[in-house]
């Protein structure tokens, strides 16, 4: 393939010359026809080389790190940062400095949001916060600062539903909260505010079932809870009928309170005290029936209990620690039989045992800390024979203990952090033999001790949090090499830019300059033009704008200003003109505007406040023409609007009634004219529609009911005329529609219909005309197309075809004109991961993300050719990425945000420049 490393405009006409640039006649003066060759008349627009608008954030906060999300989303690693003016807010990191950036500072200030529980869930990570407004409450983000919401104030006000032990489980997000009614009960989420609900009250007086220990196992969610009979083993299937107690090991008020739940096949073990009177404490195994839940064996024989502890899995056996008959604590083994339940090694004999701990696998060894018999606890590993269970090195010699912590296996390697009495307690590692056990790096050289904590493995790396001054603690990154054990980010994170918004020649954004915070702000493309609009919160905290709309030449947004909470905005680009429009909730927290939507002249969006709660409003601009459209869950009952839709000049949206629960609802801005359309879910079970597209004057969505599950839906904006288009996956199991767009006649979207994957698919509106358009990954394999984006008839997304990686394709609707534009990356590597596109209609192009594997990840443009598909530009130059990202047009030039590894992430512009034609 030919492939363009850059563009110079000398050079630009040659490149330009096989171009296609749509049909008829543009603006611009070119005749535009489809692809292949083309004349032109006078002059077109073509892209030309990117550049730096403004550096608004010029000061360098130094980060610290303390908690870390066990896990990636979108080639991101989350964690909790502090950067001397924000609190411990949420970061990400892609294991580059530029790339280490605060997401939101969701406690605004130096106040802290207390996030905990990180857990990945429908391609967003949920977590609870405290945003000192709502109290600690469930979050999401997508890792931006706009898509970084709360997900459901549970326990409204500034109570918390102090939400924990998020656990995902078929398709939702399961976790343990306190209503301020019922107690702290399971809950689930499928990151939704409809699909935020408690899955079930458990019976208990006037007390609380407390759930705790969720994992899964099989077909269950099990969890320990208390009904009355004391702590005992439950398990879920999601339903309220389906949430049970499995069995009362313990008979009365006492319990059995199961410990160290671990799955294994299929099954769940767990250590459970039966009482005195019968095993007491031993190993457990359950299938979720109360005759399926028995004794395993009964180690410590008698009333004496064994206490196994520290449950793991190693090639299909489950490995504990247990007290035995002769009084000492040693490792043992069970393949989940009575008579394979054995101990594996005797390390010290006699009644003190070597008592094991901290068990962690890599590759086929257990690895743990034990006491031998010089008095020292050490590295052990085992494979499982009482020949292969030895120490692999004294890290710390004699009857000193070298203090191991925070085990991580990593392939066939073990790290940890440990002492040997000489370079303080640093990173080590181990291959399992004693010449392989060695210290990674002394980062606070000497015998400072770095204390490296939290460990976890992500992005191709061991990140965790360590000091090498005994003051600061930071982001570290290790290959297991000295070298390649280095901080992570000390410096700039730039200002952010988020919510572009074009208006009148100038791009609107949020920034953060360091100085007053997140605020609004304006440029025309010129540094000396890329300005403060206001300082609405003043002094550092910022009054963080949201939900940036555009209604004709003004702005909406949601701000706080400290005095009046976080209530609606408006803005014509000028300090002066940039005002509050109505304090809706005369409170220290606001009416938190949310979901803003351009409908004809009005902007509708969903509020709060103290006597009707969440609903639905619309502004006309003035406080006066600021109103309530409708009270849709009765008085303080709050309905929650979402997925606000402007059709047809009506506003569509779900909200949710206590009665229906979460439907599809629509308004002409009056009371009257806003109702139900027609309830999907039946009764209280909500349809929790989603999605809302519009192809031809009709309504697509996705939706579900207890029949078909959640599938393709459409509506007139009439009872009659709202129906299913089609069961793509029959009976209750889902096909999950989601990325609807419409294209010409035909509307596209993204659903798994149980047999090809996550594919591509399209309707004409009929069941029979709603096809698969093409097998991309053939097979039971999800080529999961993203990025959908139309450009002159033609529909552009990234997709994997379990060969190529993800790379851009283009479809004309039929298998035959599916194809893949380019393989950018050439290989199995992926060459456009996380995308955003552009479509440039006039000029016939699309820029999108992508890394060749030689640039990083940069701006490409292409015309829906390979040959006519190169780089703009190299931001961060070299094998680095620049992460583009909002891209946004505005008159001739595109602008975005990107980071080019000196100045954070900052304001850039891609002009478009005129070329003559021959």
């Amino acid at each position: 393939m030919t492939r363009r490393t850059s563009m110079q405009l000398g050079g630009a006409l040659a490149l330009l010359g096989g171009w296609v640039l749509g049909c008829g006649e543009g603006a611009d003066g070119i005749e535009q026809g489809t692809m292949g060759s083309v004349s032109r008349k006078a002059s077109l627009l073509a892209p030309g080389t990117p550049e730096l608008v403004r550096d608004v954030r010029t000061t360098a906060p130094t980060l610290t790190a303390s908690f870390y999300f066990s896990g990636e989303l979108d080639g991101a690693l989350y964690f909790l940062g502090n950067d001397g003016s924000s609190g411990e807010e949420l970061w990400k990191t892609d294991g580059t400095a530029a790339g280490t950036v605060l997401v939101k500072d969701v406690c605004p200030g130096a106040n802290s949001a207390t996030i905990n529980s990180f857990t990945p869930i429908n391609g967003v990570l949920v977590f609870s916060a405290n945003d000192c407004t709502h109290g600690q409450e469930l979050w999401k983000t997508d890792g931006t600062a706009a898509g970084t919401v709360l997900l459901r104030d549970i326990r409204p006000g500034l109570d918390s539903s102090t939400p924990s032990a998020l656990v995902p489980f078929n398709g939702a997000l399961y976790f343990v909260a306190d209503d301020g009614s019922t107690g702290r009960e399971l809950w689930k989420t499928d990151g939704t505010v409809a699909g935020t609900v408690r899955v079930a009250d458990v019976p208990y007086g006037p007390g609380t079932a407390s759930p705790d220990n969720l994992t899964v196992a099989g077909s269950y969610l099990f969890f320990t809870g208390q009904d009355g009979s004391g702590r005992e083993l439950w398990r879920t299937d999601g339903t309220a009928a389906g949430t049970l107690r499995v069995r009362d090991i313990q008979a009365g008020a006492t319990g059995s309170t199961p410990q160290y739940l671990r799955a294994m096949n299929g099954i769940l073990y767990f250590s459970a005290d039966a009482g005195l009177s019968s095993s007491g404490r031993e190993l457990w195994r359950s299938d979720g029936t109360s005759a399926g839940t028995y004794l395993v064996r009964n180690i410590e024989s008698g009333q004496y209990s064994s206490s196994p502890e520290n449950l793991v899995v190693m090639n299909g056996l489950l490995y504990f620690s247990a007290y035995d008959s002769t009084g000492n604590r040693e490792l043992w083994r069970s393949d989940g039989s009575e008579s394979g339940t054995v101990r594996v090694a005797d390390i010290v004999s006699g009644q003190n045992g070597s008592s094991p701990s901290a068990l962690t696998v890599a590759g086929s060894v257990l690895y743990f800390t034990a006491t031998g018999d010089t008095g020292g606890r050490e590295l052990w590993k085992s494979d499982g024979t009482a020949a292969g269970t030895v120490r692999v090195k004294d890290i710390f010699p004699g009857s000193s203990s070298s203090s191991i912590s925070y085990p991580t296996g990593v392939g066939n390697t073990v790290y940890f952090t440990a002492t040997d009495g000489v370079s303080g307690k640093e990173l080590w590692k181990s291959d399992g033999t004693e010449a392989g056990t060695v210290l990674v790096k002394d980062i606070y050289v000497g015998s400072g001790a770095g204390n490296p904590i939290n460990t976890v493995y992500a992005l191709g790396s061991l990140y965790f949090a360590a000091t090498h001054d005994g003051s600061s603690r930071r982001l570290w990154k290790s290959d297991g090499t000295e070298a390649g054990t280095v901080a992570v980010s000390t410096g700039a994170s730039g200002s952010a830019p988020e919510s572009l918004t074009g208006m009148n020649g100038a791009v609107y954004f949020t920034a953060d300059d360091g100085v007053n915070g997140r605020e609004l702000w304006k440029s025309d493309g010129t540094s000396t033009g890329t300005v403060l609009v206001k300082d609405v919160q003043a002094g550092a905290p910022g009054s963080h704008p949201e939900s940036v709309i555009r209604l004709g030449n003004t702005l909406y947004f949601a701000a706080n200003d400290h005095s009046n909470g976080r209530e609606l905005w408006m803005s014509d680009g000028t300090s002066a003109g940039t005002v509050l429009v109505r304090d809706i909730w005369s409170s220290f927290s606001g009416s938190f505007p949310g979901g803003l939507t351009a409908v004809g002249s009005f902007v509708y969006f969903s509020a709060g406040e103290s006597q009707y709660g969440r609903e639905l409003w619309r502004t006309d601009g003035t406080s006066s023409g600021t109103v309530r459209v409708k009270d849709i869950a009765y008085l303080t009952a709050s309905s929650h609007p979402q997925e606000l839709k402007s059709i047809g000049g009506l506003l569509y949206c779900a909200a949710e009634t206590p009665s229906f629960g979460s439907e599809l609802w629509r308004s002409d801005g009056t009371s009257s004219g806003t109702f139900q359309v027609k309830d999907i879910g039946a009764g209280a079970s909500a349809s929790a529609p989603r999605e809302v597209t519009s192809l031809g004057g009709v309504l697509y969505f996705s939706a579900q009911d207890s029949v078909a599950g959640r599938e393709l839906w459409k509506s007139d904006g009439t009872l009659a005329g709202t129906v299913l288009v089609a069961d793509l996956r029959a009976g209750v199991a889902s096909s999950s529609p989601e990325t609807l767009i419409a294209v010409g006649s035909a509307l596209f979207f993204i659903a798994d219909d149980g047999v090809s994957g996550r594919e591509l698919w399209k309707t004409d509106g009929t069941a029979a005309g709603t096809v698969q358009v093409a097998d991309l990954w053939p097979g039971a394999g999800s080529a999961s197309p993203k990025g959908l984006t139309v450009l002159n008839g033609v529909l552009y997304f990234t997709a994997e075809d379990g060969v190529s990686g993800r790379e851009l394709w283009k479809t004309d609707g039929t298998a035959a004109g599916t194809v893949r534009v380019v393989d950018l990356h050439a290989g199995a590597a992926s060459g456009v991961g996380a995308v955003s596109m552009l479509a440039l209609e006039a000029e016939g192009l699309l820029l999108f993300t992508g890394s060749d594997g030689v640039s990083g990840t940069e701006l490409w443009v292409t015309d829906g050719t390979e040959s006519g598909t190169w780089r703009v530009g190299d931001v961060a130059p070299g094998a680095s990425s620049s992460f583009p990202r909002s891209l946004v047009r505005e008159g001739d030039t595109v602008f975005f945000t990107a980071e080019d590894g000196m100045s954070g992430r900052e304001l850039w512009r891609l002009p478009l420049v005129t070329i003559a034609s021959p």
